[in-house]
């Protein structure tokens, strides 16, 4: 009986949380930096992207690119849960928390599988 009256407030609690937001798949392409003995790794980086709030998975599309000695390009796949609707705002919001140390830039690539940009036709670079 308590375990089953548990199991409903649990269910309530989680249709609650995720009942007015929808989850998005972003693809982005990070240039991180990893000279030097203080920098991270690029699993620590994703390791801590995963811990960014909204962010539910990063996946790593492919192998690491090294574009110069201690500079890589790493493509992810990022599945996201945002705050609203409005992808502009949550577009923003996402790109900031995925500037964590060791990244360099993060350009975000496609949003649900489409090509996305600024309202003003310019790249989301962070």
């Amino acid at each position: 009986m308590t375990q089953r009256l548990l199991e409903k407030a649990i269910r309530r609690q989680i249709h609650e949380f995720l009942g007015e937001r929808d989850q998005v798949i972003v693809i982005a392409r990070l240039q991180v930096v990893t000279a030097g003995d203080t920098t991270p790794s690029v699993p620590d980086i994703l390791t801590v992207l995963r811990a960014q709030e909204g962010v539910v998975v990063v996946k790593q599309l492919g192998p690491i690119r090294r574009v110069k000695r201690g500079k890589e390009h790493v493509d992810v796949e990022i599945k996201y849960l945002p705050q609203t609707k409005d992808p502009n705002t949550f577009l923003n919001d996402l790109g900031k928390a995925i500037k964590v140390e060791g990244v360099k830039f993060a350009k975000l690539l496609t949003l649900g599988g489409h090509p996305t940009t600024k309202k003003d036709g310019s790249p989301w670079l962070f």
